[in-house]
């Protein structure tokens, strides 16, 4: 039988005038001792200003 997984999707957003970078490495960190796995790191750059606002982390584990 093929194994299911399921996602959770954390949005991060850069803090103020000087894009402070969130603590992911706590939130990557709360999700494993849960039991989830760093899928990907997910973020775009916007053609008006070529940065990013935000990233997203992807998180998988399988379900039983």
């Amino acid at each position: 039988m093929a194994k299911k997984y399921e996602y959770a999707y954390v949005r991060l957003e850069f803090i103020g005038l000087l894009r402070k970078e969130p603590d992911y490495k706590k939130v990557i960190e709360e999700y494993a001792q849960k039991g989830w796995q760093l899928k990907q790191i997910f973020t775009y750059t916007t053609l008006i200003n070529n940065c990013s606002d935000f990233f997203e982390l992807i998180f998988e584990r399988e379900v039983e």
